[in-house]
């Protein structure tokens, strides 16, 4: 029998959206077992929908889902790796029933033809509250296509890999009529120089950011096209990655130093 107040939980999510979810979420976890908790995919729920968060220390992956939920609030972890391999095991179904086992050790993942059960991360998750909070106001914001950024960071990326792949990300105003600019550029002593320039929108004060490339480049692959913004509250601060149109996936990357 199951211990009092326990009782098994059964979410029904769309295959897409749930294959989506984790393509936003597990690229931003850690696989250092040095920080068990981070190698795996948050879910909390409270009765207002269910938050999906990867993070690895430099970066936080955050996606909200509206679905209904228990009023008591609820947080798991799942490691990542099995969450990857669920991916691959729901693509060409149309939904996916999710339990969660009573006493919160495992989650099984069902579709018509496979079951894959997981296993609970049994540890708390990092508070990310205080990120949030920064993360809420901005100094600057550049909105431009994602195929061009993307473009831009792969064309820089071959001298930033020289140098820990850190690249500059230095973010202007217009002028008058004209459009503002997006410059992505990196340097090293053996190989020199590059640069690429990107067509944005931008509004608030011309800032530079020093930025892992990989880990921009790793946001923009889990995006379709479209279009994004960056937002900044000055050099040394969290910077903010959202989607235009939608607004239930926010990705957050730790600058490096300058």
């Amino acid at each position: 029998t199951d211990p009092p107040n326990e009782v098994e939980q059964t979410f029904t999510f769309e295959s897409d959206e749930l294959q989506n979810i984790i393509k936003r979420s597990a690229f931003a976890t850690t696989d250092e077992d040095s920080r068990p908790a981070l190698t795996g995919i948050n879910i909390a729920m409270n009765g207002s929908g269910a938050q999906f968060a990867g993070a690895d220390g430099f970066r936080l992956s955050l996606i909200q889902h509206n679905m209904d939920t228990p009023d008591e609030p609820l947080s798991i972890t799942i490691p990542a790796k099995a969450m990857m391999y669920i991916k691959s095991t729901i693509e060409g179904h149309e939904t996916v029933e999710v339990t969660m086992s009573a006493d919160a050790n495992n989650v099984t993942f069902a579709v018509e033809d496979a079951r894959v059960t997981a296993q609970i991360l049994n540890m708390d998750y990092p508070d990310f509250s205080a990120i949030l909070e920064i993360a809420e106001t901005y100094e600057t914001r550049a909105v431009m296509s994602v195929n061009a950024f993307r473009n831009a960071c792969r064309a820089v990326n071959v001298i930033a890999r020289d140098d820990n792949y850190q690249g500059k990300v230095e973010i202007k105003p217009g002028v008058g009529d004209d459009m503002g600019a997006v410059i992505v550029s990196a340097q090293s002593q053996e190989t020199g120089e590059s640069q690429s320039i990107v067509d944005a929108t931008v509004e608030g004060n011309e800032t530079i950011i020093a930025f892992n490339l990989v880990m921009i480049q790793e946001f923009l692959r889990s995006v379709g096209d479209g279009q994004f913004s960056i937002e900044s509250g000055g050099a040394g601060k969290p910077a903010v990655f959202r989607l235009i149109g939608d607004d239930s996936y926010t990705h957050i990357i730790m600058p490096m130093t300058l």
